[in-house]
């Protein structure tokens, strides 16, 4: 009985591992830095600032980032198909915020002004983002139509050129995790009939 009970336990196991592979699949990371640019026109990175994403396509937020030495922030994983805004706020300096960011994109480059160092609440973050108030902001990579909000007024967005060629990185991004998931489930597949397999050859000892 005992036997039984632990080979029903070990199945239960490499079910719930097999399942949280997929899972963890259908996520991707979002990097990028905070660049302070001085009146001078001198930059030199943000270390310490706050980076909070909050989420434009539904409620909630995800945890919070911090710059390091270099000014560069990481989320490990954030879910495939979500939107958000980067909440950017650091002593003496202006805040910024990131719209439209999704899971995938990397090697954002935040460019903030001196200021006052204010931190926006939730509230405000998303009153900027919903309404027609972004400023600057720049990006070299897989960022896809990436502007900075911070006053009204003022926008900037990428070239169309550079918003087909993001566009493109991210889906190919989305396509590279959706063909790991197909063969994570695969693979699972492989395991629970193997194990299904071998705890009826058990039982019907």
């Amino acid at each position: 009985m005992f036997r039984k009970n632990y080979y029903t336990f070990l199945l239960a196991a490499a079910l719930f591992l097999t399942s949280g592979l997929v899972v963890l699949a259908q996520t991707a990371p979002v990097r990028g830095r905070v660049e302070l640019v001085k009146a001078d026109g001198t930059k030199e990175p943000v270390a310490g600032a706050t980076v909070e994403p909050f989420r434009t396509d539904a409620k909630g937020k995800a945890p919070t980032a911090k710059t390091n030495k270099k000014g560069e922030f990481s989320f490990a994983g954030l879910q495939l198909g979500q939107i958000f805004a980067l909440s950017v706020s650091a002593p003496s300096i202006k805040p910024e915020i990131i719209p439209n960011v999704k899971a995938g994109m990397e090697n954002l480059l935040v460019s903030v002004s001196e200021g006052d160092g204010k931190r926006w609440t939730e509230e405000e973050v998303r009153q900027a983002v919903s309404g027609a108030s972004a400023t600057k902001a720049t990006k070299t990579t897989t960022a896809t139509k990436a502007t900075t909000a911070s006053a009204p007024g003022e926008q900037k967005t990428e070239s169309s050129a550079d918003q087909k060629k993001a566009q493109a990185e991210y889906e190919s991004k989305v396509k590279d995790v959706t063909a790991k998931n197909e063969n994570i489930k695969q693979k699972t597949a492989i395991v629970e009939s193997s194990l299904k397999a071998g705890n009826e050859a058990f039982n019907s000892k």
